[in-house]
Parts: C-alpha cells; sequence; structure tokens
C-alpha cells in the first residue's frame, strides 16, 4: 500500500474563541452546537476543541 503525506485542508470552518475555565469549556461547546442548529447549518463534519 501507498501512503501520501498531504497537509489537511478545512474548507468552510466556523470557528468561537472564548475564554473559559476548563471545567466549563462544555458550556461553550454546547453554545456554538446549537447557535449552528438556529442557523439551519449541519453538523455533519469533525468537531474539535
Amino acid at each position: 500500500m501507498r501512503i501520501k503525506r498531504r497537509p489537511i485542508i478545512f474548507l468552510n470552518v466556523l470557528s468561537r474563541e472564548s475564554q473559559c475555565l476548563p471545567e466549563d469549556w462544555h458550556l461553550y461547546a454546547c453554545e456554538l452546537r446549537n447557535d449552528i442548529i438556529k442557523n439551519n447549518l449541519y453538523p455533519t463534519g469533525p468537531v474539535m476543541f
């Protein structure tokens, strides 16, 4: 099997920058998810925090 190294390219990325305590990160993640759903977008790709 041949494997080629290529850079990862993300197109049409939504992002949000927030400052929070390490134990509260999930609150901001849920808020981002709810904003995506409210705007009739579909979270079909990978999610990274």
